[in-house]
């Protein structure tokens, strides 16, 4: 009882003041009927659940509170005013919800089941447009079963808590519930789409084995395999192409395909960083994603990858023959934007590679701008030294090295090599090596810095003498 007061103090302290202090209209007692409904859900009580549902209509909501702020219920029903994701209605008509709601949302499979032999209606929608598929996604227990058998008393209480969510959503399916019913809601998010928000990997088998759309589209045109490429998530990648998933869908006002947002995540800031994994990346481009690809700005994946200046994820995209003379409609190459952020500068090894690969040689759009990485001071050395590589015309040797790749490929590189000479084969597929000369520049660079300081440290110096 103690327990149950202080808990309900808690929850006083999150309501409105005027819904704290009115008096309680049901009078915090758990003999009416709502509360006896709500508790034989809760417990899977088929034959309350069936005796109660003879007097509360099966599609008319239990009211939970209505003007309350002591009723020993479950925290959770504080969400609406948290604005949190449970299917509560609104304030107005107390904090109420659908019984078949409650059940997907707590995962009571035998009380869905009772519900769904009552006849209760499976596509009915909360306040925010959910049905109870949409609940028992959004509720899926995000766990990692790593361990091959649960052993312990919690690794068996959390398979317990999938295999009950798994056999709900197979309820439902089985009983034909729409399993493309998009959520009226601004994201309008179908059950496949909120499988892969929501990390419910087992769901997508199930959707799928029951006729979910794989290719379906949210409001910003997204599929659901969009979604697991932005986040690199490799299985859920995986499993959405074994099902049919479109590797080269666009979304129609950008003009993305999931290897660009994959390359865009891995090549960002945090991807380079946290070094995370190219297992996405690899089983998009070995499931038939078309590397050179262009977005509504003419960026293809090797224009964002040498963006982001990470060069596993260029030569990735190179073994693939990843097209380096690829412009963007500004006339933008791949070895524009690299020279375009100023850390890239640093990445010399990467640098060398790009302007190999590069022909013809050009380091400015068509309209003439250079890379703004070059515009600063520290970098007037490698912009001088560009400048004078562009204008230099390329030997005979290296034009065929280039077209030479160009034609075969990194892909028959290995064919190549049982033909060609080791010497040529090296050649052809060599770069040239800027590093010395670079580092040359950087030393330098640093001498000129350091002399500047002290020249100005004397200057200093003198003033204060004076």
């Amino acid at each position: 009882h103690n327990r149950i007061s202080k808990r309900n103090s808690r929850l006083r302290s999150f309501l409105p003041k005027s819904l704290s202090t009115e008096m309680c209209e049901c009078q915090a007692e758990f003999n009416n009927l709502h509360a006896k409904l709500h508790d034989a859900i809760m417990k899977g009580d088929c034959e309350n659940i069936t005796a109660l549902l003879k007097i509360h209509p099966i599609n008319n909501p239990i009211t939970m509170w209505k003007n309350c702020a002591t009723f020993p219920t479950l925290q959770t029903q504080v969400s609406l005013t948290l604005n949190l994701n449970l299917p509560f209605l609104s304030v107005s008509e107390g904090l109420a919800v659908l019984p078949i709601h409650l059940a997907a949302t707590y995962r009571k499979e035998k009380s869905l089941q009772c519900l769904l032999q009552l006849k209760a209606d499976m596509e009915a929608r909360d306040n925010r447009g959910r049905t109870a598929l949409h609940l028992i996604i959004m509720h899926w227990p995000n766990i990692v079963t790593n361990w091959i058998e649960p052993k312990t008393k919690f690794q068996r209480a959390m398979a317990a808590m999938q295999n009950r969510t798994e056999s709900c959503l197979h309820l439902l399916c089985q009983h034909g519930v729409q399993v493309n019913a998009s959520m009226e809601s601004d994201s309008q998010h179908t059950p496949m789409h909120l499988a892969v928000r929501h990390g419910a990997f087992p769901a997508i088998s199930i959707l799928a084995q029951h006729g979910a759309n794989i290719n379906a589209i949210d409001k910003y045109g997204m599929t659901p395999l969009h979604m697991a490429t932005g986040i690199l998530h490799k299985e859920m990648t995986e499993k959405l192409i074994s099902y049919g998933a479109d590797v080269n869908s666009k979304i129609p006002h950008s003009g993305n395909t999931p290897l660009k947002l994959a390359v865009c995540t891995a090549s960002s800031k945090g991807g380079k960083l946290l070094g995370t994994d190219l297992g996405c990346i690899h089983v998009l481009l070995s499931c038939g994603a078309e590397v050179n690809a262009q977005d509504q700005e003419g960026r293809a994946a090797i224009h964002d990858a040498c963006f982001g200046g990470r060069e596993e994820i260029v030569d990735l995209l190179l073994e693939h023959d990843a097209d380096f003379n690829l412009q963007t409609k500004l006339g933008e190459s791949p070895l524009f934007l690299f020279l375009d952020r100023r850390p890239n500068l640093k990445c010399t090894r990467l640098l060398g590679k790009l302007l190999s690969l590069s022909h013809p040689l050009r380091i400015s759009t068509g309209g003439g701008l250079l890379p703004s990485g070059l515009l600063y001071p520290e970098h007037q050395q490698h912009k001088e030294f560009l400048l004078t590589l562009i204008q230099e015309p390329p030997g005979l040797r290296d034009i065929c090295r280039i077209k030479v790749r160009k034609m075969y490929g990194h892909r028959h590189s290995e064919r190549l090599k049982e033909i060609l000479p080791k010497v040529l084969w090296e050649f052809v597929y060599s770069y040239p090596d800027y590093s010395d000369h670079f580092h040359e520049m950087t030393r330098k660079q640093q001498s000129n810095t350091h002399l500047h300081t002290r020249e100005l440290d004397q200057r200093l110096g003198n003033m204060h003498l004076s």
